[in-house]
This record gives structure tokens, C-alpha cells and sequence, in this order.
């Protein structure tokens, strides 16, 4: 019904969300399928957190369905106020090295992205996530 709405009073990007990051890639599938019934795939996107280390499988769900847009923060920072402890936003790094091992152009600048976590990390005095290969990025 939410989207329904939105693409009725010409929104032109809906993402989708999984702020508390329980989903798993088959029920993130079945959200985006039903949501092609009524939007493009690019005009949806996904907004998801890391809670259960599913955050790159469910974007993995999106991507197959032809989806191109995706929340992400440097080391993964981020939470949400209405869920105490879930897990930070989807890791930019982690989903930069998901995309460039499967050939995907991102446009974007790996270095830059590490060196704003390494940035946020010292500011918030603790490790964080980053390229899913490299581990935590640390001050």
C-alpha cells in the first residue's frame, strides 16, 4: 500500500527497508517482487542493516531483480532508534568490494570510502566494518 502511495504522488525513488536487519534474501525477493508489480526497478532501491550479516545477501536479492539502488555508510555506522542493538547501515566498503567482485561499475572511489572510515572509527573510538575482505577498518 506504501508504495502504491508513493507512486501515486510521483515519488521517484522508493526504498525499500530493512532497518533492523532481519530479513533474509528470500523475504527481501519476495518484497521487491511485489513491489515491480507497481514500480520500475529504477525507481526502488534498498535500505538495509547488518544486524544478522545478511545485509549483502539481501542486496545480492535486490540486485538479481534488477535493482541498482542502494543505502550504504561508511563502516557500516548507523543504527536505528525504534530497534536498540540492531547492527549499522550496510558497510559502503563491504558493498563496493561485492560489486567489484562480480564486475558491477560503481563509480565510486574505494580509498575515499576507506579513508572516511578510518575517519569515523577515530572519532568514535572503536573498529568498524568495512570491505568484506579487508575485516574491520581501524583508527
Amino acid at each position: 500500500e506504501l508504495v502504491e502511495t508513493f507512486a501515486s504522488e510521483g515519488v521517484g525513488l522508493v526504498m525499500l527497508a530493512d532497518t533492523v536487519g532481519i530479513g533474509t534474501p528470500e523475504q527481501t525477493g519476495a518484497l521487491v517482487r511485489e513491489a515491480l508489480k507497481i514500480l520500475p526497478a529504477e525507481r526502488l532501491g534498498l535500505h538495509l542493516h547488518d544486524t544478522y550479516g545478511r545485509a549483502l545477501e539481501n542486496c545480492a536479492a535486490g540486485h538479481e531483480l534488477g535493482l541498482r539502488a542502494f543505502d550504504s555508510s561508511a563502516g557500516g555506522t548507523g543504527g536505528c532508534p525504534y530497534a536498540p542493538g540492531a547492527a549499522g547501515n550496510l558497510s559502503t566498503g563491504a558493498l563496493l568490494a561485492w560489486a567489484q567482485a562480480r564486475g558491477v561499475d560503481h563509480g565510486m572511489d574505494a580509498a575515499a570510502v576507506d579513508a572516511a572510515a578510518r575517519y569515523l572509527a577515530g572519532l568514535l573510538g572503536r573498529p568498524l566494518a568495512q570491505g568484506a575482505e579487508r575485516g574491520p577498518m581501524k583508527a
